[in-house]
């Protein structure tokens, strides 16, 4: 009988240690889900500033502004206006739409403010539910980060064609 009870009571203990060394890896994955600055400093992709002439252009483009700066919150980190409620984001990028300056209100700047707008809109739906991943999260991070290059390197191409002169033969 004693020998019954010591079989016992050892499964017993080594099925509580099981749990115990469970709850910890659950705890690191947990921990291991939050995105940090180093994780989005990572990120590989080409990123594009303004051109002098263009920061001349967009220098009183409010909205413009406003996207740099919470672009530059996300690159530190900072999730929160993605996080936020979705009209935030929305409002942003149509008053964005609406108030382009007259050098660059052109079809292929246009659909970059779009792609733009896709994907934070993307962005914050992955970032505002749980039970995505942190790889997911950081994809599309890269993404809305990829899409301003774009948007920047389209700016440059604009300003810089329209800076060139070019003469059609006679």
């Amino acid at each position: 009988m004693r020998l019954f009870y010591s079989i016992i009571m050892i499964a017993i203990v080594f099925s509580c240690q099981n749990k115990t060394e469970t709850a910890k890896t659950i705890e690191k994955e947990t921990t291991s889900n939050e995105i940090s600055a180093k994780d989005i400093s990572e990120l590989k992709y080409t990123d594009y500033v303004l051109d002098a002439e263009a920061k001349n252009i967009l220098m009183d483009w409010q909205r413009f502004q406003e996207l740099n700066l919470q672009l530059g919150y996300l690159k530190q980190g900072d999730l929160n206006f993605f996080k936020n409620q979705q009209e935030e984001v929305k409002t942003l990028f149509d008053s964005l739409k609406v108030n382009i300056p007259e050098p660059i209100n052109v079809k292929p700047i246009v659909s970059r403010i779009t792609v733009l707008e896709t994907k934070s809109l993307k962005l914050h739906t992955n970032l505002t539910l749980n039970n995505i991943e942190k790889t997911t999260k950081l994809a599309s991070i890269k993404e809305v980060l990829v899409a301003h290059a774009n948007l920047i390197l389209q700016i440059n191409k604009k300003i810089e064609y329209d800076a060139n002169v070019y003469e059609r033969p006679n």
